[in-house]
């Protein structure tokens, strides 16, 4: 089955290039942007002394995470939302906090799709997050964090923000200090991985079989490109380790204000890596 397949795909990926090579400079801005992960790309796009203007990076950054938005909706289109975040980030007179507060409002609404499962919660509670780190780093500005708060408050039907925002704060402090306990203990994070291997490549295999009568060719693919990296996991657990280390550093070396929504990004990350067993 091509969801089998694809639940593996992200975590294959993490541990191949351990995060990736960076992406172009307008989708930093759409994702660092987000609390200010990386001390750096904070400086870089909010502090340095550059040619192009931080609203015009963080506009194009803008444009960019809006398009990918509206992609994700198909057909359908962006939704209203969407369209009035890539509209504003195509207006130069538009300022960094306007730009913040829509892609906030526009990532609500993304979640509202969700309505009805138990992911709803989990994607709100990220929409919280990241809009608690920009108001932490003054990037957004407290009224304009209050209105987004009030929109998931109400999404999420609690009784005020303020209760919904205490919520999600102790929520996420809970979930930042399990997954650094789980990315530092080296042996049971490893062996929790190989055993996750071992249960998901029978019915990898199983799908890969399937694919081929059925010639779907990019599915068997994707299939035999995943039960590589598991089997190489297999012979050399190296790989594993050092996606461990990676991981644990990306969320120690995050700004304390931040740490909730790094956590939140890595969550799935491990969650594929070592199975069910991983706590939501």
């Amino acid at each position: 089955m091509l969801f089998t397949k694809s639940i593996w795909l992200l975590a294959v990926a993490s541990a191949s290039a351990l995060r990736g090579p960076a992406p172009p400079r307008g989708a930093r801005a759409a994702v660092d942007l987000r609390g200010g992960a990386d001390d750096d790309d904070a400086g870089d796009l909010f502090g340095a002394a550059e040619a192009e203007s931080v609203e015009a990076k963080v506009r194009g950054g803008m444009v960019s995470a809006a398009k990918m938005m509206g992609a994700m909706r198909g057909d359908a289109g962006p939704s209203a939302a969407v369209a009035a975040l890539e509209a504003a980030a195509s207006a130069e007179s538009s300022s960094v906090a306007e730009l913040l507060e829509l892609y906030l409002v526009a990532r609500a609404d993304q979640a509202l799709e969700l309505a009805g499962s138990d992911a709803l919660e989990v994607a709100l509670r990220q929409v919280a997050n990241e809009a608690l780190a920009y108001r932490a780093s003054t990037r957004l500005p407290v009224d304009a964090a209050a209105r987004v708060l009030k929109t998931l408050a109400d999404a999420a039907g609690a009784d005020s923000a303020e209760a919904y925002e205490a919520d999600v704060v102790s929520r996420s402090a809970l979930a930042v200090k399990e997954l650094l306990a789980v990315l530092a203990d080296s042996g049971n994070f490893v062996a929790a991985a190989l055993a996750h291997a071992d249960e998901k490549i029978p019915a990898i295999e199983a799908d890969v079989e399937e694919d081929l009568g059925l010639g779907n060719d990019a599915a068997v693919q994707a299939g035999r490109s995943v039960l590589e990296k598991l089997r190489s996991w297999q012979n050399d657990s190296q790989p594993l380790e050092q996606l461990r280390v990676s991981l644990l550093s990306e969320l120690e070396d995050a700004p304390e204000h931040d740490r909730p929504r790094v956590a939140a990004a890595l969550r799935p990350v491990v969650a594929n890596v070592l199975g069910p067993e991983f706590s939501s």
